[in-house]
């Protein structure tokens, strides 16, 4: 593509080259008007110009795929891209005719996604594949236990591409509280894609930055207590991709949660009504005097404005059917336990 840039522009400056540029001594006498005209005339052809590498390279088979941003594709990563925090990254490798490149990266405190296209050289009669699984990633030279997920697919300039996705919480090496650093750098490797086998590896200096930025942390410490259950919000946590809330249950010690009253999940409202997610009661049991206590976290989707408060709803599970080897339940609400939490920035 480089080559392609290099040449047009060796072209242009060859017939700029065969014809000096003189300036009349006239010019100077012109009128406004017609200076005024001859300025327009030459933004006018620089616009052409301009148009010109526009058009060749936006519609060139080489850079379709890098045109579009891949992780605005996706509905998890969509609004991440509409709010301008995935970073533009521009870097491959190329061996044996297939080139891998990175084009965008979202990363915050406990997440990390990019995007990857494969191409191959014009000759390739066979195009192997790349699967997700054989995507290794390191930070800082330590290589991750697994990326949590990955898809592709064909494109519609038929290269390959699609997203690899990585969340701490679910590496089971690492600790829970774990998060990934302000800056750090990020190296992919691919060993094999399919048959063929070599080193396609990648080197990406990463940064938070953007997401720290876009970050919003609340400390509300709202409780709710009816018949000696108390729930607590102590903290949440609005990070672009996703949002964390840390709660803290206290139940009596006769309390079972196998019970079809007992609480089993939290979900979560925003302001507007809109579902954020649900999530399962955890964390490990501590006895307090006559309580047991459970402190955890969940995580649920990040809404496209930051609400003024979160509305949170309590479910027991209700049996839906059943068949000869699985049980269907459904979350009902347990209203003398729903709250909601306001949100107060105490920055402003």
């Amino acid at each position: 593509m480089n080559g392609s840039i290099d040449d047009l522009l060796k072209n242009s400056a060859d017939l700029v080259n065969q014809k000096k540029l003189t300036l009349e001594k006239g010019y100077l006498k012109k009128t406004p008007g017609v200076r005024q005209l001859n300025k327009r005339l030459i933004a006018l052809s620089l616009s052409m110009v301009i148009c010109f590498f526009v058009i060749t390279l936006a519609y060139s088979p080489q850079v379709l795929a890098y045109v579009a941003n891949l992780l605005s594709l996706e509905s998890l990563t969509k609004q991440i891209v509409e709010k301008g925090l995935s970073t533009p990254v521009g870097k491959g490798v190329s061996k044996q005719g297939i080139s891998l490149n990175v084009e965008n990266l979202y990363v915050d405190q406990n997440e990390l996604v990019f995007d990857m296209v494969q191409s191959y050289t014009k000759d390739m009669e066979y195009k192997p594949a790349l699967n997700s699984n054989d995507v290794q990633l390191y930070i800082n030279g330590k290589k991750l236990e697994s990326h949590s997920g990955g898809e592709f697919h064909t494109l519609q300039d038929g290269n390959y591409g699609g997203i690899v996705y990585y969340n701490v919480v679910y590496d089971n090496k690492l600790e829970q509280k774990m998060i990934l650093p302000e800056e750090f750098q990020l190296t992919i490797k691919v060993n094999k894609i399919e048959s063929f086998q070599d080193n396609w590896i990648i080197d990406i200096p990463v940064s938070r930055k953007l997401s720290d930025h876009a970050t919003k942390t609340y400390e509300p410490i709202v409780s709710k207590k009816v018949d000696g259950v108390t729930i607590t919000v102590s903290k949440v946590v609005f990070r672009p991709l996703s949002t964390y809330i840390e709660y803290e249950i206290a139940v009596p010690l006769n309390y079972s949660f196998t019970d079809n009253s007992s609480i089993s999940n939290i979900q979560v409202k925003d302001d507007k009504g809109n579902t954020l997610g649900t999530g399962s009661i955890g964390g490990e049991e501590k006895k307090e005097g006559s309580m047991k206590m459970y402190r955890f976290t969940n995580e649920y989707h990040t809404p496209k404005e930051l609400p003024d408060h979160l509305q949170i709803i309590p479910q027991r599970k209700i049996e839906e059917k059943r068949t000869d080897s699985v049980v269907y339940y459904r979350g009902e609400a347990i209203e003398k336990l729903i709250f909601n939490v306001p949100l107060i920035d105490n920055n402003k």
